[in-house]
Parts: C-alpha cells; sequence; structure tokens
C-alpha cells in the first residue's frame, strides 16, 4: 500500500512537471502565423479572406509582425488535414 502511494505521488509530480515544459519564453516575438482555410474557391469567401488580411494590415499588422498561410481545399475535404 505504501509503494503505490509513493508510485502515485511521483506520478503526480512528473505530470505537473511536465505541464510547465512549455510555459519557456523563447525571447523574443516572431510575430504572429495566421492560417487560412478555404473549402472552395469562391469569389465571396476570397473577398472575405482579401477583406481580413487588408484590415490586419490597416490594424497596424505589417508583413513582419503577421504572416498568412492561405489554403485552399478546392472542394475536397480530405485535403484539409
Amino acid at each position: 500500500m505504501k509503494m503505490k502511494r509513493l508510485l502515485a505521488g511521483i506520478c503526480c509530480a512528473a505530470m505537473a512537471l511536465g505541464a510547465f515544459t512549455g510555459c519557456q519564453s523563447t525571447g523574443g516575438n516572431d510575430g504572429y502565423n495566421v492560417a487560412i482555410v478555404q473549402l472552395v474557391d469562391n469569389g465571396a469567401f476570397t473577398e472575405m479572406r482579401d477583406a481580413f488580411i487588408q484590415e490586419m494590415r490597416d490594424l497596424g499588422y505589417g508583413e513582419d509582425e503577421m504572416t498568412f498561410d492561405v489554403l485552399n481545399a478546392q472542394g475536397d475535404t480530405s485535403t484539409l488535414n
């Protein structure tokens, strides 16, 4: 019984330490990466995408602060992963 309690305590401590491994600061800000995913190439969706990108630029997010990764599935949902 004592061994199970010790093992449970060690497992809890290991999980608590593992939770904080991703909390480190990288030291610098490389900007933001924004992914825009479109299911189909539609004029309305393209206009919304372009308007969103332009609005972000107007708000002060320049090319060096924000990059956009635009993906289009061309109607094939299997390519969205």
